[in-house]
């Protein structure tokens, strides 16, 4: 689902590579791969299989005397395509999708091994909404369960037998319980109000460096400063970088974000003053879609690291 999913999972030197967006309300690519999507990718689009969902109520399997988890909006939209893909709904279209790339493709019956990489990123967009203690969690992996048997099943026939296939599982990653629940056995814990954090970062930019729009935008806690602004200012990215992140820094330690703290151990935010996706997204295929540069580290340690990442 996931676009740096499809993209790092398999590099330059795949076929293809295939994501929602919600945009358009489909599966794109990137030109890297192809100059248009194929017509099995267009037909599976005009099926809109996603808006078979449009007001659907989502409940457990275990417990259907529950309340319900969700009921996703009537009508579709970037707001029903947001919480869409937190379900196991998003992950039954990606599995058609799979299957569809397995037919379309024949894959397996090459004379060289085919490879089929599939990321269910649904699981990881729940997780991180509603943390691992959540009744959808448990509901999400039943579902999933079920719906990575169908593509196994599926699989099988396709090649001729499980024989004649190698399945491999990999996780992104794991998640931490949510502040509240934390709170409820006594642990510290509560949450971070974005908006002031981002606040305080844009005001120590201006003092620092003077007026002007500094952050871009955020995107999944990470910053993304304003290259032009940072050039016309004659500033070093990297002095731009650094006061950014020692006042974000500040910022998670003060009482207005977690309250009675002293000791802390936080993740640093190390802005990214370039833009990370580089391409098109307004049409089917984003132009030169792909991950350009990644940079990380980790404060309250010895240990931090930089990385890039070229595919």
């Amino acid at each position: 689902m996931k676009d740096r999913a499809a993209i790092i999972m398999v590099g330059r030197m795949a076929d293809a590579a295939y994501w929602f967006d919600s945009n358009i309300e489909g599966f794109v690519s990137s030109s890297w791969y192809e100059s248009t999507l194929p017509p099995w990718v267009v037909d599976f689009n005009n099926k809109r299989l996603p808006e078979q969902y449009l007001g659907k109520t989502w409940k457990s399997s275990l417990h259907p005397n529950s309340p319900a988890f969700l009921e996703l909006p009537a009508s579709p939209g970037k707001t029903f395509y947001g919480a869409w893909a937190g379900t196991p709904y998003a992950n039954s279209v990606l599995e058609e999708l799979a299957e569809t790339a397995l037919h379309s493709e024949n894959l397996g019956r090459h004379p060289a091994p085919d490879v089929l990489a599939v990321s269910f990123s649904s699981n990881d967009i729940l997780g991180h909404r509603v943390g691992p203690d959540a009744p959808e969690v448990e509901e999400m992996c039943i579902q999933t369960d079920r719906t990575i048997a169908k593509l196994i099943h599926a699989a099988e026939v396709q090649v001729g037998g499980p024989q004649n296939l190698l399945i491999v599982f990999t996780a992104d990653h794991g998640v931490a319980p949510v502040p509240e629940v934390n709170v409820q056995r006594k642990l510290p814990g509560t949450r971070i109000h974005s908006d002031m954090f981002l606040q305080s970062i844009r005001e120590r930019l201006r003092e620092k460096f003077g007026e002007g729009d500094w952050i871009l935008t955020d995107q999944g806690g990470v910053l993304y400063l304003n290259d032009a602004l940072i050039a016309k200012k004659g500033l070093s990215k990297l002095d731009a970088e650094e006061v950014a992140s020692t006042t974000g820094e500040v910022s998670l330690a003060s009482p207005a974000f977690i309250p009675g703290t002293s000791l802390r151990s936080i993740w640093r935010w190390v802005p990214l003053s370039m833009n990370i996706w580089r391409g098109d997204f307004r049409g089917t295929i984003g132009r030169h879609l792909h991950l350009d540069e990644a940079v990380c580290g980790i404060c309250g340690s010895r240990y931090e690291s930089r990385y890039t990442v070229r595919l």
